[in-house]
């Protein structure tokens, strides 16, 4: 099973609603028939920060309670605190009312420009050609599909 790859930004897209946040679990981004958790968190950290107004999640917490299947979601967020400087908000994402996801972000305004900072440093990246890695086939030796191999090298 080989699926064409689609821009993350499309694929983890979120679109408010009256009552929330609505988002399609993308088949491309699975392993077998589970979406990724990362995967899953990037859509609530969208909804995050356009809920609180603002542009980066600098922390977040995650419990994932039950994975979703492919196919609609909703999202709720609730500002818990809003700060001068970063607001506190808790993102849960339903899928035929059950909830799936529950994570809590602390999302603020980073000024544009800013560096990271690490009190260790960054890590070294080892330095590596684009053809030195090994390709790992979307297909598993049994036969389970893991289309998320065919979106990332």
């Amino acid at each position: 099973m080989t699926s064409r790859p689609r821009r993350f930004d499309d694929v983890s897209a979120v679109r408010a609603t009256d009552d929330g946040f609505t988002a399609q679990v993308d088949p491309g981004w699975c392993v077998g028939d589970k979406p990724n958790g990362g995967y899953l968190l990037a859509m609530l950290a969208r909804a995050a920060t356009q809920s609180a107004g603002h542009a980066h999640v600098v922390t977040a917490s995650a419990h994932f309670l039950h994975s979703p299947d492919v196919g609609p979601v909703e999202i709720d967020t609730v500002v818990l605190r809003k700060g001068r400087s970063a607001d506190h908000v808790r993102a849960t994402m339903r899928q035929d009312g059950r909830p799936c996801v529950e994570a809590v972000m602390m999302v603020a305004q980073l000024e544009q420009g800013t560096t990271p900072y690490w009190d260790r440093g960054a890590p070294s990246r080892p330095s590596s050609e684009r053809d030195d890695g090994v390709r790992v086939p979307g297909t598993t030796p049994t036969g389970m599909p893991v289309p998320i191999m065919d979106q990332v090298d």
